[in-house]
């Protein structure tokens, strides 16, 4: 528990220290979907925002096989122009079969409360930076959550390479049960901007203590300036195991400055 109290502390100085300072609003909404990687700013002062989405699932290895629906809804709240608050909550079901059994399963996953901050813009060569610290919720069975209390912090930077091409990455340290060693992980993002509407992006991330790679793409495309849509997809393929997903999701936000 007090590995989580330093966290979040640290988290809430770094979030007060930006108050003083002015961040660009952004005048279209932007949403850490679709994609894995998260963005490096905050949502803005006064602005609330909604990031949900389905996910469908499919793995196969040698000796078995699962399908899998999830949603998950990501609630952000803006506290200043560079620090907020934010949570996120889950469900999944699906079916998980072997040559001998067949096993539905079901309930609440992924819930988690946290809050980020904004520590640099990107300026020139200087990218933007942020950092998120997250409590990763624990419950009983037959909630699919985990037996402890979990954290995760993340590193985030964000880099307009020109007008249409931006590159992002996070690197992310987890703790899945403070009983356990933590484990660390990577996204590389490139995104790019077809038109005023219309982006899309390619990815690859995975583990770092077990280094490990996996691609998804995907496009996103803005309704009006706080209204977005985002379609994505990926694949795994190993000696024994293959999977892949779809997804898909809106992003939708309330402005009140």
């Amino acid at each position: 528990m007090r590995l989580l109290f330093n966290l979040f502390l640290s988290l809430f100085v770094l979030g007060l220290l930006p108050i003083m300072g002015c961040s660009q609003f952004s005048e279209s909404i932007a949403s850490d979907r679709p994609g894995q990687a998260i963005g490096s700013s905050s949502v803005g002062k006064g602005v609330f925002q909604l990031q949900s989405g389905y996910n469908f699932n499919w793995q196969h290895e040698d000796a078995s096989s699962s399908r899998f629906t999830s949603h998950t809804t990501d609630l952000r709240l803006g506290m200043s122009d560079k620090f907020e608050v934010n949570g996120t909550l889950g469900w999944v079901s699906g079916q998980l079969e072997t040559d001998t059994t067949q096993l539905q399963v079901g309930g609440l996953r992924q819930t988690d409360v946290g809050l980020r901050a904004q520590l640099l813009e990107n300026d020139g060569w200087i990218p933007s930076l942020g950092i998120q610290g997250r409590i990763l919720l624990n419950g009983p069975r037959p909630l699919l959550l985990p037996d402890e209390l979990g954290a995760q912090l993340i590193l985030s930077s964000s880099h307009g390479l020109n007008h249409n091409f931006s590159i992002n990455t996070n690197w992310i340290i987890g703790w899945y049960g403070l009983s356990e060693s933590p484990q660390a992980s990577y996204v590389l993002n490139i995104g790019y901007g077809i038109n005023d509407r219309w982006a899309a992006f390619v990815e690859m991330y995975g583990g770092l203590s077990t280094f490990g790679t996996l691609f998804d793409g995907g496009l996103s495309f803005l309704i009006d300036e706080n209204f977005q849509l985002d379609f994505s997809a990926g694949k795994q393929a190993g000696e024994t195991t293959s999977s892949w997903f779809l997804d898909g999701g809106l992003s939708w936000r309330l402005v009140k400055r």
